[in-house]
C-alpha cells in the first residue's frame, strides 16, 4: 500500500469521526448525569482521559481544552503539510523526510482513533447501566488518595446513585451500596482515635439525612438501605468499637428524627436500634475493686464516670424524642415506644426506671 492510499484512508476516517461520530457523542455527553439528577457525575466524566482538559496559565488566566478535542485540532492542522509543499530543512533528502507530512497525518490519525475509542468507552460507561457505573465509581474512590478532591467527588456521586436507587426502586444497586457503605463506615470507626468522640465527614451526614427525607416521601423496596439510614445504624456503628457519640452526630440524628417524626414505621425502626445500642454497647461499666491499707479503691472510676455520662446523654436524647412525639400528637407511636422491649421478661431500657431525678 502506497502512502497516497494510506492518506486517503486517514482523511476518510478523520472526516467520519469529525462529521458523524463526534456530534452524536457530544449530544450524549450533554445528558450525562441527567438520569440521576447528578451534579458530580458530569464533573467526574470531565476528569476522565481523554476528556480531561489540558490547562495552561497565561497572564493569570487559565485556558484549557479536552485532550480529545486537541487531538482533533492537531490532526486537522496536519493536513496543512499535505496541502502545501514545504522544502526539507537543511537540505535533508531521504524517504522519511520526503514523506514526513504523510507520516505525520498517519501518526496523528492513529492517535485520534485510539483516543476516540477510549472516549467512546467512557461515554458508554457514564451513559450505561447504573450498576456498572456504581462499581466503577467505587473502584475509583478506593484507589484515590485520602482527602483528595477527586475522592470527595466520587463519594458525592456514589451518594447520588444511592438517592437514585431509593427513589427509582432500583434493587440491583442495593447490595453493592450496602457493601460499600459498610466498609467505609467501618474503616472510619476503626481508624478513629478512640479517646475523642467521632465526627464523620460532612458528606456522610448529608447522605443519611437525605435518605431519611426520601424514606418519608417514598414507600421503598430497598428496605436494607432505608433501615441503616433511618435506624441510625450507620452513624452509631455496626461494631463494638469503644467510640463516643459526638455532639455533631447527635445534632444530625436529631435532624433525622425531626424529618421522620410523623412516620410511625420509621420512628419504631429508630427506637428499636437505639434500644439495642444502649443495652449492649452502652452497658454500665462494672467497678473494679481493690483494697489498699484497709480502704476499698475503685480502679476504673474514670471509665465508670465516662460511661455514665454517655448513657445519660443518650437517654436525654431519647427523652427529647418522646417530647417531640407528644408535641406532634403521635400518641399511638408513643404507646408503642412505652411497650417496646427486646427481652423476656420485658425490659424498657430507654425509659426512666424511677420518678426520681437522676
Amino acid at each position: 500500500m502506497t502512502p497516497e492510499f494510506i492518506i486517503e484512508i486517514c482523511v476518510a476516517i478523520d472526516i467520519a469521526i469529525l462529521s458523524i461520530a463526534y456530534p452524536i457523542i457530544i449530544d450524549k455527553i450533554s445528558g450525562i448525569g441527567d438520569k440521576y439528577s447528578s451534579e458530580y457525575i458530569p464533573v467526574l466524566f470531565n476528569n476522565e482521559f481523554p476528556q480531561k482538559a489540558l490547562k495552561i496559565k497565561i497572564k493569570n488566566k487559565v485556558y484549557g481544552s479536552p485532550v480529545f478535542k486537541l487531538t482533533i485540532f492537531a490532526t486537522l492542522f496536519s493536513f496543512i503539510f499535505l496541502i502545501f509543499k514545504f522544502e526539507p530543512l537543511f537540505g535533508w533528502n531521504n524517504w522519511f523526510i520526503n514523506n514526513s507530512a504523510k507520516l505525520t497525518v498517519l501518526f496523528l490519525t492513529i492517535i485520534l482513533i485510539v483516543f476516540f475509542f477510549m472516549w467512546l468507552g467512557k461515554v458508554a460507561l457514564y451513559n450505561g447501566k447504573s450498576k456498572t457505573l456504581l462499581t466503577y465509581l467505587i473502584s475509583n474512590y478506593i484507589k484515590s488518595k485520602a482527602d483528595s478532591e477527586l475522592r470527595s467527588y466520587n463519594l458525592k456521586a456514589i451518594n447520588e446513585l444511592a438517592f437514585y436507587a431509593i427513589e427509582k426502586q432500583d434493587e440491583h444497586l442495593q447490595k453493592t451500596l450496602l457493601e460499600f457503605y459498610y466498609s467505609v463506615f467501618a474503616n472510619i470507626r476503626k481508624n478513629h482515635d478512640k479517646s475523642n468522640p467521632l465526627v464523620y465527614p460532612i458528606d456522610f451526614y448529608f447522605l443519611v439525612n437525605k435518605l431519611n427525607e426520601i424514606a418519608v416521601e417514598n414507600e421503598t423496596k430497598l428496605r436494607a438501605i432505608e433501615h441503616r439510614a433511618v435506624s441510625g445504624v450507620w452513624l452509631l456503628g455496626e461494631d463494638f468499637e469503644e467510640i463516643s457519640i459526638s455532639e455533631e452526630t447527635y445534632s444530625w440524628l436529631w435532624k433525622n428524627i425531626y424529618t421522620i417524626c410523623d412516620n410511625p414505621r420509621l420512628i419504631k425502626m429508630f427506637w428499636a436500634n437505639s434500644s439495642q445500642y444502649f443495652d449492649y454497647r452502652l452497658k454500665a461499666v462494672l467497678a473494679d475493686y481493690s483494697s489498699h491499707e484497709e480502704n476499698v479503691i475503685i480502679n476504673n472510676q474514670d471509665q465508670i464516670n465516662k460511661r455514665n455520662q454517655e448513657r445519660n446523654r443518650f437517654l436525654e436524647f431519647h427523652y427529647a424524642l418522646g417530647g417531640l412525639l407528644v408535641y406532634r400528637e403521635e400518641y399511638r407511636t408513643i404507646n408503642y415506644l412505652l411497650e417496646y422491649s427486646q427481652s423476656e421478661p420485658p425490659k424498657y431500657v430507654l425509659l426512666p426506671q424511677t420518678m426520681c431525678s437522676r
